[in-house]
């Protein structure tokens, strides 16, 4: 019939054709249904939100062309992830704050906007005094990129580097000083190099042993509303040897203290 229709239109259809052999082809074709029932069926008499609860939050939503344009139920992109570094600084960087310089790779976008190409960066990160191994920043956008997601972040986090002179705690700063015997129970004033290289010196009004600790307020390390404070604890060098007359002469000024302490109770 589609050759017929082809050659001879509707008319063929319906009438017929004489053809070479003198036979009549096609006629009789009428259509036996109401046209606008043919389009009310097909088109009209559906639900659009028929299936609607079919769906599951693991299915994908695809385009509303699906295959006929390349908008196939295609998976999302996963998003990228955050560009974490950890950089180290020293004691001293977190008491005075410095300026640090680190060096990532990232993916960017190519003009194309559907692939990713390496991009090397170079970025200037501010240490405040009174950061932390606990601090973490965190830089809105200067991720990874990717077709169809919003840039990562790049996250910052800190490492202290050891120091051999200070011990940090919190917000304090503790010292162990080393002072000699002699020193000790004289009560020589102690002289302490501070982490911005200031000098301070402590006087100290009574007799030093292993277990003295002395606070200064005000000298430990930045914090919200002011600086903690520093504790210094004394180590002190007992000499190796003593001769038989130095070693007589410490034992009588010992016992000589004794007999000074009784009496004044």
């Amino acid at each position: 019939m589609k050759a017929i229709y082809d050659k001879y239109g509707e008319y063929g259809l319906k009438e017929g054709v004489i053809g070479p052999d003198g036979k009549t082809m096609g006629g009789g074709y009428f259509m036996k249904c109401n046209s606008n029932e043919i389009y009310e069926k097909e088109f009209t008499s559906t639900n659009p939100w028929e299936y609607q609860d079919c769906f599951t939050e693991n299915m994908h939503y695809g385009s509303m062309f699906a295959a006929s344009v390349g908008g196939l139920e295609q998976k999302a992109e996963s998003a990228p992830a955050d560009i974490v570094m950890t950089l180290c600084c020293t004691l001293e960087e977190f008491y005075n704050g410095s300026l640090k310089q680190i060096s990532f790779e990232r993916n960017v976008m190519k003009d194309n906007a559907r692939t990713t190409q390496k991009e090397k960066v170079n970025q200037s990160v501010e240490v405040k005094p009174g950061f932390s191994d606990g601090t973490e920043l965190t830089f809105k956008g200067e991720g990874h990129q990717a077709e169809g997601c919003p840039t990562s972040n790049l996250v910052i986090k800190f490492k202290q580097e050891c120091n051999n002179t200070y011990t940090r705690m919190g917000e304090h700063l503790m010292i162990k000083h080393k002072i000699t015997l002699a020193e000790a129970i004289k009560g020589t004033p102690v002289n302490i190099t501070t982490l911005d290289k200031r000098n301070i010196t402590l006087m100290v009004d009574e007799l030093i042993s292993p277990q003295t600790c002395k606070e200064v307020v005000g000298e430990g390390m930045p914090c919200e509303g002011g600086r903690g404070n520093l504790y210094i604890k004394f180590d002190i060098q007992f000499p190796v040897q003593f001769s038989t007359d130095s070693r007589t002469q410490i034992v009588c000024a010992l016992k000589a203290n004794e007999c000074e302490l009784a009496e004044t109770k």
